[in-house]
């Protein structure tokens, strides 16, 4: 496996979007050569292309600063740490999002997945099926939905949900890097990471599944949004799943729990 450049992550993230040199290069006003040069480690890059580059490829808020990293910046500077008063603003209007969301259950994280609010509907699911304490005890959407203690019993698919997340976390390489989630989803401390993005497959941010608990057959499908821009570092990492019914017994199940 080769050594992860600047130039090799930017050409991965370009074959990935299915961008060409020509056409990235006049989406940030230089030359394809310049481009060519860069991903092939013949020239570097300044911050302001880059910054450029990572809006152009839409890139995650985190892959930002990575590839701000590999070209030998700080990603810290990209905004400064949130204040309080512009944390608790992100988290009231989060909260309202997933009001507003009833009688449907959502959740919303930070970039690790640890939980930054839910619903009431959320919070009615899973009492339903780990009892009244389970938010309690689960302080992580990843861990409470694939941990043998949380809800992966009551997935009948459980194994092909596994495997469509375990792909996406390979792709944010902050979650694969975290011991407590590789090892639920790797069983290694130490996952390695794809050197080339470009030849992963990307999972869509849309995913349905079953559950089941007892004679109550529920299904749904998920759709998770990002809270941000690509260069927003802080408000980016937020993330909101909303759960949508896919059929009418679903639908007025979700309806009786609140």
């Amino acid at each position: 496996m080769g050594q992860e450049t600047i130039g090799t992550t930017l050409r991965s993230w370009r074959k990935k979007r299915k961008i060409s040199q020509l056409d990235l290069a006049l989406e940030v006003g230089v030359s394809p050569k310049h481009i060519s040069f860069v991903e092939t480690g013949r020239s570097g890059a300044s911050r302001k292309l880059i910054l450029s580059l990572a809006t152009a490829l839409q890139l995650p808020a985190v892959e930002t600063g990575h590839l701000l990293t590999l070209g030998g910046f700080s990603a810290q500077s990209l905004h400064p740490a949130l204040s309080e008063e512009a944390y608790t603003a992100i988290q009231t209007t989060l909260q309202t999002l997933l009001d507003k969301h009833h009688p449907f259950p959502a959740a919303a994280v930070d970039a690790a997945y640890r939980f930054v609010g839910y619903n009431q509907s959320f919070e009615a699911l899973i009492r339903f099926f780990l009892g009244a304490d389970a938010l309690g005890r689960f302080d992580n959407l990843l861990v409470l939905t694939f941990s043998p203690k949380g809800l992966r019993p009551y997935f009948p698919e459980a194994d092909t949900l596994h495997a469509f997340m375990a792909q996406r976390i390979r792709q944010e390489r902050h979650l694969a890097l975290n011991p407590e989630i590789a090892e639920l989803f790797f069983s290694s401390p130490s996952p390695e990471l794809p050197t080339s993005l470009g030849e992963a497959h990307t999972p869509l941010p849309v995913v349905s599944f079953r559950m089941q608990k007892r004679d109550v057959h529920l299904a749904f499908f998920s759709v998770i949004t990002t809270f941000g821009t690509p260069l927003d570092m802080r408000a980016g990492e937020f993330r909101i799943e909303t759960l949508f019914p896919l059929d009418l017994p679903t639908e007025t199940f979700l309806k009786s729990l609140i």
